[in-house]
């Protein structure tokens, strides 16, 4: 197993659950023997994915909480009804933060398609917070 290294702190303006997100996946790269300090700039812009993502998704939950009828739709310049920007912007982040997360060797698919496999701990199964963290992604 690789040497743990020091987690790098998150970068500034993340909210509290994207600073968790980092370091779990700064964790789960250093696990796997995939991280490099270059990598930085690659998983800050999955974190932020991630975050944009998810903060989308909530204001469209709100919306929905409110009456179903401002969710998903809005209307236009013209007054036609159209796909709210949130829904669109949720999911071009979500797309965004699955091909960074590829990238980085995060996915499921990725770890199998390079054979890498983590070696579990009882105590902290970080393949667990990879997959649950990229469940995320998919609403």
């Amino acid at each position: 197993m690789p040497r743990a290294q020091k987690t790098p702190p998150a970068p500034a303006g993340l909210d509290s659950k994207s600073r968790a997100l980092w370091r779990r996946l700064c964790l789960a790269m250093q696990a796997q023997g995939t991280w490099d300090l270059s990598d930085s700039l690659a998983l800050e812009r999955l974190v932020r994915s991630v975050e944009v993502g998810r903060l989308a998704r909530a204001r469209i939950a709100a919306r929905a909480k409110r009456g179903a009828d401002g969710a998903y739709l809005t209307r236009g310049s013209q007054g036609q009804l159209v796909q709210h920007p949130d829904l669109k912007t949720a999911r071009e982040a979500e797309r965004d933060a699955a091909s960074y997360a590829a990238d980085l060797l995060l996915s499921p698919r990725a770890r199998a398609q390079y054979k890498l496999g983590l070696e579990h701990d009882d105590a902290d199964d970080l393949g667990g917070d990879i997959d649950r963290a990229l469940r995320l992604l998919k609403g």
